[in-house]
């Protein structure tokens, strides 16, 4: 497997990567449905700004903020065939399972000093973790 790590690009710096023989492009932009930071009238979801330049070619993984499997279902109706889950999966080590088992109502979606412990999330990373606002939410 080829890895790429292409730091900031913007859609056009993409294109030339979609046929690099590439398995995916995981887009990270912090939260799925952010807008275009150069263009504050444009709202579309960079995730599926890139999706629709070049998805034809290469499939595009989305990430950022979906904490439901609703907000999940809702970014893969965009037509982006991945999603990947990182904090949610922090947050919930069994998310995929409770979805599976029906049970979404069960899925936690905050954190407390006191999951610290049962996640097994060390006191650098808690410290970390909790020191980027929204990053996590804290309650």
């Amino acid at each position: 497997m080829q890895i790429f790590h292409g730091g900031r690009m913007c859609p056009p710096e993409l294109l030339p990567l979609a046929d690099q023989q590439l398995d995916y492009l995981h887009i990270s932009v912090g939260a799925f449905w952010n807008g275009s930071i150069r263009d504050a009238n444009d709202q579309t979801s960079r995730g599926v700004m890139v999706h629709d330049r070049v998805g034809d070619r290469i499939p595009v993984m989305g990430v950022g903020i979906l904490r439901t499997p609703d907000e999940v279902m809702k970014a893969l109706e965009t037509g982006i065939p991945l999603i990947a889950l990182g904090r949610e999966l922090i947050m919930e080590p069994h998310w995929v399972q409770k979805v599976e088992a029906g049970e979404e109502e069960k899925i936690r979606t905050t954190l407390s000093k006191e999951d610290q412990k049962e996640l097994v999330i060390s006191d650098q990373m808690w410290e970390y973790y909790t020191s980027i606002p929204g990053w996590f939410p804290i309650v």
